[in-house]
């Protein structure tokens, strides 16, 4: 008796992949590593904006503060000082002298005065200490990334002065930064105003 066998009957069946298989595992598996790696990506990329938005806010916060401090104890503003004239973009404090304690030496004779201007990305605090007060003379940075200071003063009726800034009674500060993110440039702008010491 003859038998007759199909084609491929009597071979033992394949174990293992195919070409077509490996080729489609090896696509799926590229699509998911790309879409983890995007993923990661921006993730990465959001962490730096987000520290970089925590940086220029420090760096538009800061300046505020001491301004706040400076101008809230400044008996005025005065109109120029040491070099320094205030205006739209520079601020010039009288402040009452000290004595070694902290004590005020004179409220109406002796005075330190305090500077605040813009220098090109920083803003610079400038303490003139004049004898007999016992601060000591000191330039400060306090900020960089700094677009814009500008400063507003006020008088008694609240009316925003264009000269003759020593009556002014309130000082508005308002300050821009930017830095660069990731891709991209991040900015921010903040304004406070403040009353001045006895006025």
């Amino acid at each position: 008796m003859i038998e007759t066998r199909s084609r491929g009957a009597g071979r033992p069946a394949r174990s293992g992949l195919s070409l077509i298989e490996v080729l489609i595992a090896l696509v799926v598996t590229s699509i998911l590593l790309l879409a983890v790696m995007t993923l990661c990506t921006e993730g990465q990329k959001h962490v730096m904006n987000q520290a970089a938005m925590t940086d220029i806010l420090e760096d538009t916060r800061f300046p505020l503060v001491w301004i706040s401090r400076d101008v809230k104890s400044a008996i005025g503003v005065a109109a120029a000082y040491g070099g320094f004239t205030t205006s739209g973009s520079v601020l010039v404090l009288q402040v009452p002298a000290i004595d070694a304690d902290g004590y005020i030496i004179d409220v109406n004779g002796a005075y330190d005065y305090i500077v605040y201007r813009r220098r090109g990305r920083y803003v610079e605090r400038n303490l003139i200490a004049v004898s007999p007060s016992a601060r000591t003379s000191a330039a400060r940075i306090l900020a960089d990334n700094i677009t814009g200071l500008a400063f507003t003063y006020y008088d008694d009726a609240e009316a925003a002065l264009a000269s003759g800034f020593d009556a002014a009674v309130r000082v508005k500060a308002d300050i821009a930064t930017d830095v660069r993110g990731a891709q991209r440039l991040l900015t921010q702008s903040l304004d406070s105003s403040f009353k001045l010491r006895n006025r």
